[in-house]
């Protein structure tokens, strides 16, 4: 393996390494060192000093410095302040660049199958010395020698069993502009990438990047940039009211390609609609908001942005005046309703009304209203409103109601739902994940299966039982019918009973339990096997 390099410069491992040696060795200030220190100081200590290394590392790259450094091993939450970096550009003879960040926090969700990841930056300031000088330049004349941002936050969710990844930017430029966008990827990940233990993920020279986009949207809000550039578009078109019809005639002369061919009534709509919130913002001075909406998810390749005829065709892009969400605003009545008169609304108004509550989409979040008006239709089988009430209730920190509403969820097709299952049956002891896998999906044989011998198809149902995708999840009813495919000769199904044992039966605490569901379903089985004539089938087959 390669060392580390420069010599100077903390290597990664070997920081950690000294990090946690640097740990063990340390006792309580002023306290015997026979005291053992207690666990949460010794999660904070830890991460703490990995963080220190980490920009030990970086000041490889770029000088900084900062005031100190705040870890929240619970939260996952890593907080710095006072952040100053002082690059060294080609073009800044005179070290005038310096970027102080106030506050920068990371936070990590936690999860194995999951990255929830989000970067906060607050009281940023950059200098117009940071930039080339054409740019530097001209931001200098728009009265920003130095641009401030209140806020700069990114936010992403990745999830590693679907590849799906949704990412949200927030940029608050001080006296100019509040900038937000949201893309939400259906898949998202690089093919042709290599990985070497020295020098780790490499791009080759034919990777490329699959996204399949779901949709986006982006808003720039005026907050005086604006007013800052009117003199300079003044100078230049003479009036900025001319702005939508340049935009317009341009835009059409592209999509004519000179004349060469006609748009569509699509292309032709959007033209106007473009033109219209540009005609509206330079008037009101306030918002423009890009969405894209396509019909079904799209793969995005080379050709995406050839021409704007090829991008309007795929992404069915809309401009307005307000975000998308702002379409799934609840009805005041509608919300004064549920919590005057919750009984008299439909089941259709307590999906809208719930799901807004806990989405926080269309009306302020509200929890435990959310939650209280969804019950009774995840109770009913609705498996939208079961994962998002599993959802809430994970998030409140009660695993029974999560676990029992996912399984409710997963019954109804709801697969999103596996993962709030799987997270909580980390939690939970064996007997109430079985108690309650029996109260969602009570026991019960499948006639035809056992009429027609089919072993396959008894396999097939044990794995989803277990998994809990396209179907219920209930062990002890996996585990009869494996032991029915298993005795029938289907290695699979023993297979599965393995790996069920080694799940539950191993463990101490839990192998009485995991023995009497054993016992319930041998019994369930060799009913079924000799009383239920499956024996003899089998045998004919």
């Amino acid at each position: 393996m390669r060392a580390c390099l420069p010599a100077t410069l903390p290597c990664p491992r070997a920081a950690a390494a000294g990090a946690l040696a640097a740990i063990l060795a340390l006792g309580p200030v002023g306290h015997p060192a026979a005291q053992p220190v207690p666990e949460f100081e010794l999660g904070r200590l830890f991460s703490k000093l990995i963080v220190q290394a980490g920009l030990g590392f970086a000041r490889g790259a770029v000088e900084l410095t900062y005031d100190g450094i705040a870890v929240d091993p619970r939260s996952g939450e890593i907080t710095i302040t006072g952040l100053v970096l002082r690059p060294r550009l080609p073009h800044d003879e005179a070290r005038a660049c310096e970027i102080g960040i106030e506050r920068v926090t990371l936070a990590d969700g936690g999860r194995f199958d999951r990255v929830d990841g989000a970067l906060s930056l607050g009281g940023v300031s950059l200098p117009a010395a940071c930039l080339e000088p054409e740019p530097a330049e001209l931001v200098s004349a728009l009265g920003f020698p130095v641009i401030e941002a209140d806020t700069v936050a990114i936010d992403l969710a990745y999830d590693d069993t679907s590849s799906a990844l949704s990412i949200d930017l927030v940029a608050g430029i001080t006296n100019g502009a509040l900038i937000t966008a949201a893309a939400d990827f259906e898949y998202f990940w690089f093919q042709g990438v290599s990985v070497d233990e020295e020098v780790g993920a490499e791009m080759t020279d034919d990777a490329e990047l699959v996204a399949i986009l779901s949709g986006a949207e982006i808003m720039v809000e005026n907050r005086g940039l604006f007013e800052a550039l009117e003199p300079m578009i003044g100078q230049q078109l003479g009036d900025p009211a001319a702005i939508p019809a340049i935009a317009q005639a341009g835009l059409m002369q592209a999509l004519t390609q000179e004349g060469g061919r006609t748009p569509t009534p699509e292309e032709i709509a959007f033209v106007e609609e473009l033109s219209t919130a540009l005609g509206r913002f330079v008037e009101e001075k306030d918002r423009v908001v890009v969405t894209l909406a396509p019909g079904a998810p799209v793969r995005l390749g080379e050709d995406a942005f050839e021409d704007p005829a090829a991008a309007i065709a795929l992404l069915s892009p809309r401009v307005g005046a307000a975000p998308a969400a702002r379409q799934q605003l609840v009805a005041p009545a509608l919300l004064a309703k549920a919590s005057n008169d919750r009984d008299a609304l439909s089941e259709a108004e307590r999906m809208t009304v719930g799901r807004a509550f806990l989405t926080g989409i269309g009306a302020p979040r509200a929890r435990r209203d959310g939650v209280e008006l969804l019950t009774p239709l995840a109770e009913g089988g609705s498996g939208e409103a079961a994962l998002l009430v599993a959802k809430a209730l994970a998030a409140e920190g009660d695993p029974i109601g999560a676990y029992a509403n996912a399984l409710i969820a997963l019954a109804a097709g709801e697969s999103a739902a596996a993962a709030i299952a799987d997270d909580m049956e980390a939690i939970l002891d064996l007997s109430e994940i079985l108690s309650l896998q029996n109260e969602v999906a009570p026991f019960e044989r499948d006639g035809e299966l056992v009429e027609a011998a089919d072993v396959a198809g008894m396999h097939a149902l044990a794995e989803r039982l277990v998994s809990g995708r396209g179907g219920p999840r209930n062990y002890e009813t996996a585990l009869y019918w494996a032991t029915l495919a298993s005795a029938s000769g289907d290695r699979g199904a023993a297979a599965l009973l393995r790996r069920l044992d080694s799940r539950y039966a191993r463990r101490a605490e839990e192998a009485e339990t995991w023995a009497n569901a054993l016992d319930e379903a041998s019994a369930r089985a060799l009913e079924t096997w000799i009383e239920g004539g499956l024996a003899e089938r089998v045998a004919v087959e």
